[in-house]
């Protein structure tokens, strides 16, 4: 990684972590992926393709996720190009787009 995203990503992760600890989940975490809605996230997650590894934790409720994986996606994501919502999908399903198969 750069120094550049290297630095976006501190960033990133000390605001995060200023603002909501080091767990993320309910509406923080579904914010900060960038879903549109709970139920969105809900779907991504019962079909494993959240960008970021959730977990549980014994005796709460919801799924958890680290501020750091969080902050380290969303740093990846900002020096990415920007990408259509198929390719987005695609890229969560693992496939390639037609453009890298040819097609």
């Amino acid at each position: 990684m750069s120094s550049l995203a290297d630095t976006r990503q501190t960033h990133i992760y000390q605001d995060l972590l200023e603002r909501y600890g080091p767990l993320l989940t309910g509406e923080v975490l579904r914010v900060s992926l960038g879903y549109p809605s709970q139920a969105a996230l809900r779907q991504s997650l019962s079909r494993n393709t959240t960008p970021v590894r959730t977990f549980r934790i014994p005796g709460r409720r919801g799924r958890f996720a680290l501020t750091l994986d969080v902050a380290q996606w969303l740093a990846t994501r900002a020096q990415t190009p920007a990408t259509g919502t198929e390719e987005l999908a695609r890229e969560r399903c693992g496939q390639s787009s037609p453009s890298e198969t040819g097609a």
